[in-house]
């Protein structure tokens, strides 16, 4: 309780905030559809990633591992999978285009949805009649 009581000044201006960005997506509902549509692209591009890391991994051939690798071996021969040379180098690209593109998805989200906010803070009809001009700062 005595928490509450230091911060309650930040309560209130909490509470005008969030009261504020609820109206702003109330009166821009599309803008919660694009940031759903935005983060199910980024779902999809990170399973497509991960998926050509795995086949990353699947990119080599079976090669007949010496005896001396196993120590419970009698004298059989045993399979090993050895994955191609330029498989590490592929999926380090991989990682690091994932990350960027993520990113930049990322980004496109949050400056679509400020710019649509930004942009019925700054619309002159959303100020009520008598509560400032063009040039005033709500």
């Amino acid at each position: 309780m005595v928490f509450l009581y230091v911060v309650r000044e930040r309560l209130k201006i909490t509470t005008a905030l969030l009261s504020v960005a609820s109206e702003a997506l109330c009166a821009n509902y599309s803008l919660v559809a694009i940031a759903i549509g935005l983060s199910c692209v980024q779902i999809v591009w990170l399973g497509v990633c991960f998926l050509f890391i795995g086949l990353s991994f699947m990119s080599g051939q079976a090669v007949v591992a010496p005896v001396v690798a196993f120590s419970d071996s009698v004298g059989s021969a045993r399979c090993m999978w050895q994955t191609d040379g330029w498989a590490y180098a592929g999926m380090l690209f991989i990682v690091l285009m994932m990350l960027w593109t993520n990113s930049v998805l990322s980004d496109v989200k949050r400056f679509v949805i400020s710019a649509g906010i930004a942009l019925w803070y700054a619309n002159p009809s959303s100020i009520a009649a008598g509560m400032g001009g063009e040039g005033e700062i709500r």
